[in-house]
């Protein structure tokens, strides 16, 4: 799938909108302002989607409505279809570039959608409100209470003190094509000063939008710890040697961006290393100093905080959360050296793993296939 988002209207079958109605109804849906859109079908296509649609609508050239609370398209005779949105997962917790951004609002007394939290629409510059919600909803949880007492009902999408509406919609972007060769905008957070001129690092100011994010994460995995302190890895030699080798694997999966699975995980570690991690990386040479080597002779990763807190030592401990490009994967062994050739596509794996059904330990060969993002001193 290389867009992140197609809208289908349900008669005995599924049959998708064709562009620029697809592109149409979509922007209509990231405006949390609106519940209803009514959209004209205009199309030169001769398929039988195209032509199934022209009975939906009535004909090419017909008008219908589309309402976003129902989820449903009534045409211009009056009949009532069901429409549903198929999308990439929620980026809450990983997929940078490639998941759906969400984005959550209250409707106020007069009808005006508040966006709950400040910020751009970059997951970066969230604040906690909005991914508080958006990991709740994407755990299963049914609501959200905050320290003041609100409470945010998931089921029935309401602010429940007041009644009023909660409104969950996508984040807009500017086509359905994915934008997947730019660098993540991790990068403008930097300070550009290097103070020995390889790496410098940033202590993140606690409560800001920044700081929530990365707290966020850990969280997610490990709980019941005190959280000290977070710092910002900047290595302009690491990061860029990183962005070419992901420009590089998206070209070696013929612009198949979804296969390139990248991802934050956790690396466990110490303080006395953090120096030389933060000026040349993890280096995947020393494999099994600290974890063993049952899934491959490589550095060792995590999506869970809670298994790379069993290989953090130190107190405070540190964990470190890198962008990760898992790219494909098989399960690995104590004597691979490098992941083998995978029959379907006659490459290498690029990441071997505990399983693959659910996997949690991630093993890397190429120091440039990942990032060390953040480091996290907590207790």
């Amino acid at each position: 799938m290389k867009q992140k988002f197609s809208w289908e209207i349900q008669d005995g079958t599924w049959v998708r909108l064709p562009d620029p109605l697809n592109q149409s109804l979509e922007e209509a849906y990231c405006d949390p302002s609106k519940d209803e859109v009514t959209l004209t079908l205009e199309t030169k296509s001769d398929s039988s989607d195209q032509h199934h649609l022209s009975k939906i609508f009535g004909q090419n050239g017909s008008t219908g409505d589309f309402d976003f609370r129902s989820m449903t398209f009534r045409s211009s005779k009056m009949k009532i279809f069901q429409v549903r949105r198929l999308s990439t997962p929620s980026d809450i917790f990983a997929n940078m570039g490639t998941n759906t951004r969400w984005l959550w609002f209250l409707e106020s007394q007069y009808g005006s959608p508040t966006f709950l939290t400040h910020g751009e629409t970059d997951k970066f510059y969230q604040l906690a409100l909005s991914d508080c919600l958006e990991r709740a909803l994407q755990n299963g949880e049914s609501e959200v209470r905050t320290r003041n007492g609100n409470i945010y009902d998931l089921v029935n999408m309401n602010f429940m003190q007041y009644g009023m509406r909660l409104i969950r919609r996508p984040a807009k972007i500017l086509s359905t094509q994915m934008q997947d060769n730019k660098p993540i905008h991790f990068r403008k957070l930097w300070n550009e000063t290097i103070s020995n001129g390889v790496f410098s690092v940033d202590q993140i100011a606690v409560g800001s939008n920044e700081y929530i994010f990365v707290d966020n994460i850990f969280r997610t995995t490990l709980s019941g710890i005190s959280i000290h302190k977070i710092f910002r890895i900047q290595n302009s030699f690491l990061w860029d040697d990183y962005q070419l080798k992901k420009k590089k694997m998206v070209h070696l999966f013929k612009g198949d961006v979804q296969r390139l699975k990248e991802q934050y995980m956790f690396h466990g570690t110490k303080a006395s290393v953090l120096d030389k991690i933060y000026e040349g990386n993890l280096d995947w040479r020393l494999y099994g100093t600290n974890v063993g080597c049952v899934y491959g002779r490589g550095t060792y990763f995590s999506n869970q905080a809670r298994v790379s807190h069993g290989y953090a030592s130190g107190s405070p401990k540190v964990i470190l959360l890198a962008m990760v490009l898992v790219g494909d994967a098989c399960v690995g062994n104590k004597s691979m050296d490098y992941p083998p050739k995978n029959p379907a596509t006659n490459m290498h794996y690029d990441t071997t793993v505990n399983s693959t059904s659910n996997p949690t330990i991630f093993v890397k060969y190429n120091d440039d296939e990942y990032y060390p993002a953040y480091a996290v001193y907590y207790d």
